[in-house]
């Protein structure tokens, strides 16, 4: 059997992107897949785990047990989270920046209480499915397949002040 492990990540959209910050509030959502072989040791065929993604990505798995932990750990996160220190001012400028003048997390909290599977299914398909992606190989360009990937559009090559500045 051979297996793909996802990590999904959320992170705060720059403020720079103020049209995508009306849609999306405050989180874009980085996603990483990494196929695994039955000793679950990293498989080199990326192109293979590229198209895992795309499937997970345009055709959502539906599971009503992981919806439910998911919505749970959201809303312990949301009821435990405190905004501290400096983060008081951050947190408001963001919110400024959205054009809120309340904590967005309050209006979230209250709507997981009720959000259901089908709802986040809809999500999916009007925000997710079948939407342009950019997507971002860091690797050795001799280890890489550049035929396979460049099935996904062009390649371009960054150096490594680009990537990381320096």
């Amino acid at each position: 059997m051979i297996y793909v492990f996802v990590d999904f990540e959320m992170n705060m959209i720059d403020s720079e992107y103020k049209k995508e910050k009306k849609i999306c509030k405050s989180e874009i959502i980085e996603i990483g897949a990494v196929k695994l072989d039955e000793d679950y040791n990293e498989n080199d065929k990326m192109i293979d785990a590229m198209k895992a993604f795309d499937e997970i990505i345009n055709n959502m798995p539906e599971s009503e047990k992981a919806f439910n932990l998911a919505k749970d750990a959201l809303i312990t996160r949301l009821r435990t989270e405190r905004i501290t220190k400096s983060d008081v001012l951050w947190s408001y400028l963001n919110a400024q920046d959205l054009g809120l003048n309340t904590d967005s997390r309050k209006e979230l909290f209250e709507k997981a209480q009720t959000m259901t599977l089908p709802e986040i299914k809809a999500f999916q398909e009007k925000w997710v499915k079948g939407r342009t992606y950019i997507y971002c190989v860091l690797g050795d360009e001799k280890d890489l397949d550049l035929k396979g990937l460049s099935q996904y559009g062009p390649i371009q090559k960054l150096t490594q002040e680009e990537l990381f500045g320096y």
